[in-house]
């Protein structure tokens, strides 16, 4: 009698361990986390250096004259062509400036300041009309154009070495970021009969792209 508890008793035993086998043990589960969306990521800015436009202005665009942009073929090197040279490297002063540029040209009938991107005196970048938008800039050639303005008057000033440092960096960047060729990027007066921006940077211009810097 007590040989057939016991061998009872095995068979249960070994019937129970077999079904524990099976499963996976609580202390060995896999937690396995759903992979993160892209999507949900930050974009990575193509210019990190750039102020944005919370940095000199508050105002907003005339949504009504907006016209969105198509797609991006050309860059455009502008001067703003003040009067008197734009000089300052103080940043409080050039964001001043550039909100005033901006009043003037919406009182000109623009929705907005003219240009997408400015660099000023001191070489810094700044984020102005959003690119998903057409400038106000190169008159018929707008549709397709993203606008860069170098702050000041290139028929009376000379570039700095920032600046010049700059636009070399800078136009690079944007036109990686927009996948154009260094022959997609064009000065003003190379598509309408104007002086902008001035032959000082029309020269340099010339220059790096002759030595292919772009």
């Amino acid at each position: 009698m007590v040989h057939r508890v016991t061998l009872a008793a095995l068979l249960w035993l070994t019937a129970v361990m077999a079904l524990l086998s099976s499963c996976t043990p609580v202390q060995h589960a896999t937690i396995i986390e759903a992979p993160t969306s892209r999507s949900s990521q930050p974009e990575t800015p193509f210019y990190p250096a750039m102020l944005p436009r919370s940095a000199w202005t508050k105002g907003t665009p005339d949504a009504s004259r907006l016209k969105p942009m198509p797609e991006v073929k050309r860059i455009v090197v502008c001067h703003s062509g003040d009067p008197r040279p734009f000089v300052t490297d103080d940043l409080a002063a050039t964001a001043q400036h550039l909100e005033y540029t901006r009043e003037y040209d919406r009182i000109r009938g623009c929705a907005d300041i003219r240009w997408h991107y400015a660099i000023d005196h001191a070489g810094r970048v700044w984020e102005l009309r959003s690119p998903t938008m057409e400038p106000q800039a190169v008159r018929e050639n707008d549709a397709g154009t993203i606008a860069v303005v170098i702050m000041g008057n290139y028929n009376q000033q000379e570039l700095t070495a920032a600046q010049k440092h700059t636009l070399i960096n800078f136009l690079h960047a944007l036109r990686l970021h927009h996948d154009l060729p260094a022959t997609a990027i064009f000065t003003k007066q190379e598509l309408i009969p104007v002086e902008s921006p001035g032959h000082n940077a029309q020269a340099f211009l010339t220059q790096i792209r002759r030595e292919h810097r772009l």
